[in-house]
């Protein structure tokens, strides 16, 4: 224990994201061994008339809370101290905003590419958004005379082109967040970042024989879209809509609770009201027809691969699956052959996160978590 104290490191996640607030403790100890202590997760909840943003402020209060209350004694059990070493906190939309684009460095006459020129090119990519703050900027390729090179310093080129991915967060947001965190764990050192670029870093490591990919992450009020072809990040976008257009659709025939209608959904007797299969059904077109025009401008730059791995709530995650193999997604891949719809489980982090008690694992937070890991 002794060593595991000296050499370990402890870190909380805090996941924000359209549905819900998770928040989660983690430690690496001395052999790099990765251990989720504590996790827990609440759902965002607007009032009747209250805009999202609103409702986060008193949803994120309460994860902290618990995060203090429930955590801190399990880290403290674990690692010797019940205050974390780093922070991390990333968003999904409608918060984040992340693109990938390119910095193109080309000269007739061959030239050395070096780390200067790296920087230089990446510091010219540095645009103003008023109200917003660039949180990170990672590259995710370099090719070299339009081959990718994993060591490109050092080398005689004619053209280098660096593939960025940034991401960017409102500044009242992030202002807000750091507040409640630093009241919250006492914790000044707090690195943002978007959902996104987290998890693709992590997934690399958790799928590493799936180098053609979608990845859905789907919100109650967004969903986050990231496409991988052979293993490199191609895209990435959001659009402002996510299942609880479903859900509204089912609450607006009389049912109270958002997840009622999906995760009840096989259990419902269309036959014996016909009205509320009616309306719930023409809000599942609504929704598959906007996932199929946002899918459709990607196709028209990309292939599509045909495995879809989904990010979703525990409540809707089997109902989205179902969803997501209807015959107006499969056409954009000029097939009537069923997807590979993969939800990402807790089972599937078991190699890689062990969990402390009875700690359950949370799919996005172990995704943080393996992320931070790698970065430390």
């Amino acid at each position: 224990m002794g060593l595991f104290k000296k050499a370990g490191t402890s870190f909380a996640l805090i996941d924000i994201r359209s549905s819900s607030v998770g928040a989660a403790y983690a430690v690496i100890d001395a052999d790099r061994a990765l251990t989720l202590v504590y996790s827990a997760r609440v759902p965002l909840d607007p009032h009747a008339t209250e805009p999202l943003a609103e409702a986060l402020p008193r949803t994120l209060e309460k994860a902290l809370g618990l995060l203090v209350s429930e955590g801190a004694p399990l880290l403290h059990a674990m690692a010797g101290t019940g205050k974390a070493d780093h922070v991390y906190v990333t968003f999904t939309a409608p918060w984040q905003h992340s693109e990938v684009r390119s910095a193109v460095i080309e000269n007739e006459k061959p030239f050395v590419f070096t780390q200067e020129l790296l920087n230089e090119s990446v510091a010219d990519e540095e645009g103003e958004n008023k109200g917003r703050t660039r949180v990170s900027q990672m590259i995710i390729a370099t090719l070299l005379n339009g081959y990718e090179v994993q060591n490109p310093f050092g080398k005689k080129v004619n053209r280098a082109e660096l593939i960025l991915l940034s991401s960017s967060l409102p500044d009242d947001v992030t202002e807000l967040v750091t507040k409640e965190v630093r009241k919250a764990l006492h914790q000044h050192q707090i690195e943002f970042n978007a959902f996104m670029p987290e998890a693709f870093v992590a997934m690399q490591d958790l799928y590493p024989h799936q180098r053609d990919f979608l990845v859905l992450d789907v919100g109650n009020d967004a969903t986050d879209m990231l496409l991988i072809k052979h293993g490199l990040l191609i895209s990435i976008s959001s659009m402002a809509h996510g299942v609880s257009e479903i859900t509204r659709a089912a609450q607006g025939m009389g049912v109270s609770s958002p997840a009622v209608p999906l995760a009840a959904a096989p259990l419902v007797d269309m036959g014996r009201n016909t009205s509320f299969a009616s309306k719930v059904e023409e809000a599942e077109r609504e929704w598959l027809q906007t996932i199929r025009t946002e899918l459709g401008e990607i196709a028209k730059q990309e292939p599509l691969p045909r495995t879809v791995f989904l990010l979703a709530e525990e409540n809707v995650r089997d109902f989205l699956a179902r969803l997501l193999d209807a015959p107006e997604l499969r056409s954009l891949w000029l097939s009537d052959e069923a997807l590979a719809i993969m939800p990402v489980l807790p089972i599937h982090f078991a190699p890689f996160v062990g969990v402390q008690g009875n700690t359950e694992i949370d799919p996005t937070l172990a995704l943080l978590a393996l992320s931070a890991a790698k970065r430390l």
